[in-house]
């Protein structure tokens, strides 16, 4: 059996076999060095709280907003799409035709047409009427621009009659001839009004001699110088030129009726013009309207300069129905920026140049990553749900994980606004001081 002495006494100490097997084992590393390594670690932990950054956090409801926003091209009428013009990324500038629906009317012709009825738009009300009429003959309204097109062909129709009705009006006319005919009728008129002003003046000169020398006469007949005869003579003289003179009046009166009533007959006509030109420009406007609806419904223009994104598999022949988006124009100036609500809780730590995070629930976070910006603006007056600010994006709509994210209108997103990064240790210590004031 084991044994051993006592140093102390000099006993001799006899043990169990189980205790000697005790007493003679020795411990792993773990077990002699498990104190000091568990101080190690704690010390370690304690240490590494100065390091560690733990960011106070404020969190909000944040919704995305764009300035010139992607604009959606939807489909305005249910149908096949004939033609598609352009492709994924393709650059377009603002009113390109980027798709054609289907319609019983030609595309190019309609086009064709709408390109001259805006030429002679611009003429018109430029007073270019002449000008204005050479984009149109007769020979085009039958054969040319008449044919193949479909929904508008009876507004070309009527069209054409409001242009047939005006040419007679034109130079080459028959109410501008019966015009011409009336200014040459007031010249002459205007002539003979002269001729007949002249002859009065001499007229009346004549008359005026000839009371001169009746007077003279009759100074001599009262002196008994001449006879009664020459006397009466002289008289009726006098009075046969004195006759002309109402007769010449009556001949100018007559003169100047004539030419009001030619300057009436010019005045009516040319009322009459003024009516059938605005009827004209009346009728070319209705086409003109006519004609940007169809294009409206038909052909899918770009309505800004931009970039094509689709946001569907897009093809030919493929059948659409009304208000279905067929693509995206992306222009290439688009600002984004998110709204913030901010509540009262804890907005005494919130400032401006404050960086947030973004979490988009269309977007998880997890696989696209987050959105960073920095609160660049806060309302000063605040509303029912608190106060609104306003997220500048660092990097536009790229992710921390270098992702873009496709802007859609109304996009929420959890916002987290970092008022501090403070240290673990600083949290620690805070929270043991706060214990010891309570008690």
């Amino acid at each position: 059996m084991p044994h051993e002495y006592n140093n102390s006494t000099g006993e001799l100490i006899v043990h169990s076999n189980a205790m000697n097997d005790i007493i003679s084992y020795k411990p792993n590393w773990i077990v002699r060095n498990g104190i000091m390594l568990f101080l190690c670690i704690i010390s370690l932990m304690v240490a590494l709280t100065f390091f560690i950054e733990y960011p106070d956090i404020v969190y909000a409801k944040a919704k995305l907003v764009s300035i010139n926003p992607p604009v959606a091209l939807k489909a305005k009428v249910t149908g096949k799409l004939t033609k598609l013009y352009v492709q994924e990324h393709d650059s377009v500038q603002r009113g390109t035709v980027i798709a054609v629906m289907e319609s019983i009317a030609a595309p190019e012709k309609v086009v064709a047409v709408t390109e001259a009825i805006d030429g002679m738009k611009r003429l018109l009300n430029s007073s270019e009427i002449e000008m204005a009429m050479k984009y149109f003959d007769e020979a085009s309204l039958k054969t040319g621009w008449g044919n193949d097109l479909g929904e508008v062909q009876e507004d070309f129709y009527r069209f054409a009659t409001a242009y047939r009705e005006f040419r007679q009006y034109l130079s080459n006319g028959f109410y501008l001839r019966k015009k011409a005919m009336l200014d040459a009728d007031i010249t002459f008129l205007q002539r003979l009004h002269s001729n007949l002003l002249q002859q009065n003046k001499i007229l009346q000169e004549d008359v005026s001699l000839a009371t001169t020398t009746f007077k003279a006469n009759e100074s001599l007949s009262k002196d008994k110088v001449i006879s009664s005869l020459d006397y009466r003579n002289e008289k009726s003289k006098l009075l046969s030129k004195s006759m002309s003179l109402p007769q010449l009046a009556a001949s100018l009166i007559a003169n100047e009726a004539a030419m009001h009533e030619k300057r009436k007959e010019v005045l009516q006509l040319e009322n009459e013009i003024a009516q059938q030109k605005n009827a004209f420009i009346q009728s070319v406007n209705s086409f003109s309207a006519a004609l940007s609806q169809w294009q409206s419904l038909y052909l899918i223009k770009a309505p800004v300069s931009g970039r094509v994104v689709f946001s569907d598999f897009v093809q030919e022949n493929q059948n659409y129905v009304i208000s279905q988006t067929l693509c995206l124009i992306d222009p290439v100036n688009s600002q984004y920026f998110a709204q913030v609500q901010i509540r009262q809780e804890n907005f005494g730590k919130i400032n401006i140049g404050q960086d947030v995070l973004l979490k988009l629930p269309a977007y998880p976070y997890q696989e696209f990553g987050l959105l960073k910006g920095t609160l660049s603006f806060i309302a000063v007056v605040p509303t029912d749900s608190g106060f609104i600010g306003k997220i500048a994006f660092k990097n536009g709509l790229y992710t921390n994980q270098q992702k873009q994210l496709q802007y859609r209108e109304g996009l929420m997103a959890d916002a987290e606004i970092i008022t501090s990064a403070r240290k673990l240790s600083d949290r620690i210590f805070e929270s043991f001081n706060a214990l010891l004031r309570r008690n």
